[in-house]
């Protein structure tokens, strides 16, 4: 039985599709199985300050996430508009903000873009004072603020672990006074119950 040429085409075009999608979901459990390494460091303390901090930081991260993708898509959507019928890389939304996410990490073609019109140099330096000076200073201070929360919370952990051992020997200590004198524990009967409190 013979097999069209087109029907075959669409075969190994299913069977390619197949493997694209095979090979994604591969590298995404590759990277999530990376990820699930961050339980086993919750017995260390210095370990699991990462997840920690961003568990603490997650409101705020939230939030400001919010506040950085309403002020990204308003200037992607001004940027389409005003250049978008004469520069090919910004002539849809879906270009324009692939083009400014190479802007927020330096790689852009300014002289190309400010070419165009006078009003160009100022949309590129309003964007990255924005973005590269304000907000991406504001998510670091973010996490820098819960950061320092966290190592308080760790030295105040670390005081009152001490302040517990302390009383612990203290408390062993009195039992051994018990047990060897007696007759001197008579008199404050009450110290191993005041090396408590």
């Amino acid at each position: 039985m013979e097999v069209d040429n087109a029907e075959m085409i669409d075969v190994y075009s299913y069977i390619a599709f197949l493997m694209r999608t095979y090979i994604l979901i591969s590298a995404i459990n590759a990277l999530l199985s990376f990820f699930r390494i961050f339980q086993f460091f919750q017995f260390s303390s210095k370990l699991s300050s990462f997840t920690e901090i961003l568990k603490d930081s997650k409101s705020d991260i939230i939030y400001f996430m919010i506040m950085f993708i309403i002020i990204f898509l308003g200037f992607a959507v001004m940027i389409t508009i005003y250049l978008g019928e004469n520069l090919e890389s910004f002539s849809d939304l879906l270009s324009t903000t692939n083009q400014l996410l190479f802007w927020i990490i330096c790689e852009y073609d300014y002289f190309s873009f400010s070419e165009y019109s006078p009003m160009s140099p100022i949309f590129f330096v309003a964007f990255i004072v924005i973005f590269s000076l304000f907000l991406i200073s504001m998510l670091i201070a973010i996490i820098m603020a819960h950061y320092y929360e966290y190592e308080e919370q760790q030295i105040m952990l670390q005081f009152s672990l001490e302040g517990q051992q302390h009383n612990f020997f203290q408390l062993m200590f009195q039992f051994v006074k018990k047990a060897a004198a007696p007759e001197e524990q008579k008199s404050s009967k009450w110290a191993v119950v005041k090396c408590w409190h």
